[in-house]
């Protein structure tokens, strides 16, 4: 039983989904992206440690040693960009746009989820008739 371990990646674990969550919220609040991701990268990167605490640091570095090429990449990059994120102007983010449909664009902004509709079809015209709906794609 490793309860301490356990929690910690927990915590990353939680905080990743509500990163997850945050980086496609529109509009993108960049500001709470920014310290979502801080505060995975801090919790991520210290399950190893309170493993080396809890379970001993013998234990855990023969156990590291055998870890793939890719997941000892992976840590060194998210202990790179922890000490950025932790120390200096923040962690290295890509953006890049993407296009998605309009009525998904609909239900990831606060318009919809908050009943902007008013409870009307949005593509609706005069009353009893349809308006023949195109799809659209919004780049976001």
């Amino acid at each position: 039983m490793i309860p301490a371990t356990q929690r910690k990646l927990d915590q990353a674990r939680a905080n990743f989904r509500h990163l997850h969550v945050s980086a496609r919220a529109i509009p993108l609040d960049r500001g709470e992206c920014d310290r979502l991701l801080g505060e995975f990268l801090s919790a991520a990167y210290s399950v190893v440690d309170v493993m080396k605490y809890e379970i001993g640091k013998p234990w855990v570095d023969r156990w590291w040693s055998k870890r793939s090429d890719d997941e000892q990449a992976l840590r060194s990059f998210m202990r790179e960009q922890r000490r950025i994120e932790v120390h200096y102007q923040g962690a290295a983010v890509n953006t890049e746009q993407q296009e998605i449909p309009y009525w998904d664009y609909l239900l990831r902004t606060d318009w919809k989820r908050s009943g902007g509709t008013n409870g009307r079809s949005f593509f609706s015209g005069p009353v009893g008739t349809e308006m023949p709906c195109t799809p659209v794609t919004m780049p976001i």
